[in-house]
């Protein structure tokens, strides 16, 4: 049974997220918590991996990897990272299904992705200069502003405090980084150069 909406939640989601995060949190979790995730998780990834992966001369060569990498980071998020929110999120009585978690990932992404056109436009004002103060200043504005929209996002999946939620996320940035860690010695321990240095 669908929840009674008020006024805010009767708005566009694309509005009442920035300044209305947890009530348009619920209103998403209560009536279409399907609705978009994966294109909203694929778009954000898409973000970042545009801004942290290289261009080369072929642009379709360029656009290929993009996508690919795209939808792969985009997928990891959703059922890896929200897999993971979930298991630590319980460990502080949060109630969120693993559907939530990946409702939350999804939603929270549509700052990212409105800062991400106004960041283009920026970079083209400054004539592609990263380092101006300007740039820099917005970016780490809406950085911090989308932080704390997904902390809101994922506190009202779980139905915990905003400290908890914070506290979430940290555990798992812990255990994700951790699991890289290990699997990268596990790689390096099995690598050709490490078996030639020890029989050497």
């Amino acid at each position: 049974m669908r929840a009674v909406l008020t006024e805010p939640e009767r708005a566009s989601p694309w509005v009442t997220i920035w300044i209305h995060p947890k009530v348009t949190m619920r209103s998403i979790l209560d009536n279409f918590p399907t609705r978009f995730n994966h294109i909203f998780a694929i778009g954000g990834a898409f973000t970042h991996v545009v801004a942290y992966t290289i261009s080369w001369y072929s642009w379709w060569l360029t656009a290929v990897v993009w996508v690919c990498l795209s939808i792969f980071a985009g997928l990891f998020a959703l059922y890896i990272v929200g897999g993971l929110f979930k298991w630590t999120g319980s460990w502080l009585k949060g109630q969120g299904s693993f559907q939530d978690m990946r409702s939350a990932i999804a939603w929270s992404q549509i700052p990212v992705l409105v800062f991400f056109v106004i960041e283009m436009i920026i970079l083209w004002v400054a004539q592609g200069d990263g380092s101006n103060l300007f740039y820099a200043s917005v970016l780490f504005l809406f950085s911090l502003w989308a932080s704390i929209i997904f902390l809101c996002c994922l506190a009202e999946a779980h139905k915990f405090s905003f400290l908890k939620a914070l506290i979430t996320y940290i555990l798992t940035a812990v255990i994700l980084i951790a699991a890289i860690v290990i699997l990268m010695l596990v790689i390096s321990a099995f690598s050709p150069d490490s078996a030639v240095q020890t029989t050497g």
